[in-house]
């Protein structure tokens, strides 16, 4: 691990400043302060080249930082995606640049906090979303209903859901009319005061 000169306060506010040069953000990548390596790690401006570095850093908040970066390369995230730690792995989820085909895979992690993330993320393809439609745990269904990109099949699919999950479908701008009209009548007031709302 390397130190520069500078005192730890001045290589944060280098490892977090945009404007740093990439061979400085390189070298404080290898820094041995693990929050300068953090701040690399989330910086937009760090070259994917460090950033695929920083992936495989001992510390995992510095991992978990490089997953929720938007610029990690799809690579680098879909290494990520295999980590053991699901905190890393929920950050890759989340990740709106994270590749379809890494969403898709994550659609199936056996950790629901993760699932979570894929189900909120508006850049999961729709047969990931249509799957987890269809997940054990009701707050993965929730999320996937409020996700405006869920197609209107799949919304149609989830207004027969748990309460919680209909009223979700009347809140979703992408709900069809003809799915609208059906929870106009629901059984919960709930959901019918949601489509009501729309109005």
């Amino acid at each position: 691990m390397t130190t520069t000169t500078h005192g730890v306060p001045q290589r944060r506010l280098d490892a977090e400043t945009i404007s740093t040069p990439p061979a400085t953000l390189a070298l404080l990548a290898t820094d041995r302060a693990v929050t300068v390596r953090r701040l690399v790690a989330a910086n937009i401006s760090t070259p994917s080249d460090t950033l695929a570095l920083l992936a495989t850093d001992s510390d995992d908040w510095v991992r978990l930082a490089v997953g929720n970066n938007l610029i990690t390369a799809a690579d680098t995230l879909a290494q990520l995606a295999g980590s053991e730690d699901t905190g890393i792995r929920g950050a890759v989820a989340r990740n709106t640049t994270t590749p379809a085909d890494t969403l898709a895979l994550l659609a199936s992690d056996p950790y629901y906090w993760v699932r979570y993330c894929v189900a909120e993320n508006q850049s999961t393809p729709a047969g990931a979303l249509a799957q987890l439609a269809t997940d054990g745990t009701l707050i993965v269904r929730y999320i996937v209903a409020t996700n405006p990109l869920t197609p209107p099949a799949v919304l149609a699919t989830l207004a027969t859901d748990d309460e919680w999950v209909r009223s979700a479908v009347a809140n979703n701008p992408s709900t069809p009319a003809d799915t609208l009209a059906q929870l106009a009548t629901d059984r919960d007031e709930r959901v019918r005061e949601a489509v009501a709302a729309r109005s």
